[in-house]
Protein backbone atom coordinates (compact mmCIF):
# COMPACT_ATOMS: atom_id res chain seq x y z
CA UNK A 1 0.00 0.00 0.00
CA UNK A 2 1.53 3.36 -1.03
CA UNK A 3 1.93 6.22 1.42
CA UNK A 4 -0.69 9.00 1.30
CA UNK A 5 2.00 11.52 0.30
CA UNK A 6 5.42 11.30 -1.29
CA UNK A 7 8.02 13.66 -2.73
CA UNK A 8 8.33 14.11 -6.50
CA UNK A 9 11.94 13.05 -7.25
CA UNK A 10 12.29 15.66 -10.03
CA UNK A 11 10.95 18.92 -8.58
CA UNK A 12 10.81 18.09 -4.88
CA UNK A 13 7.11 18.89 -4.40
CA UNK A 14 5.09 16.89 -1.90
CA UNK A 15 2.33 15.13 -3.82
CA UNK A 16 -0.77 13.16 -2.88
CA UNK A 17 -0.20 9.64 -4.17
CA UNK A 18 -3.91 9.37 -5.10
CA UNK A 19 -3.52 12.18 -7.66
CA UNK A 20 0.13 11.63 -8.62
CA UNK A 21 1.44 10.15 -11.86
CA UNK A 22 2.99 6.87 -10.64
CA UNK A 23 5.83 4.96 -12.23
CA UNK A 24 7.82 1.86 -11.26
CA UNK A 25 11.54 1.65 -11.99
CA UNK A 26 13.82 -1.16 -10.81
CA UNK A 27 11.12 -2.28 -8.37
CA UNK A 28 10.70 1.15 -6.74
CA UNK A 29 7.51 3.22 -6.91
CA UNK A 30 7.92 6.89 -7.83
CA UNK A 31 5.17 9.51 -7.73
CA UNK A 32 5.27 12.61 -9.93
CA UNK A 33 3.25 15.82 -9.66
CA UNK A 34 2.77 16.21 -13.41
CA UNK A 35 3.45 14.67 -16.81
CA UNK A 36 6.36 17.09 -17.25
CA UNK A 37 8.11 15.69 -14.17
CA UNK A 38 7.16 12.14 -15.08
Amino acid sequence: MPPTEDVDPVCGKTVSTEQAKPSVHDGHDYFFCSRDCH
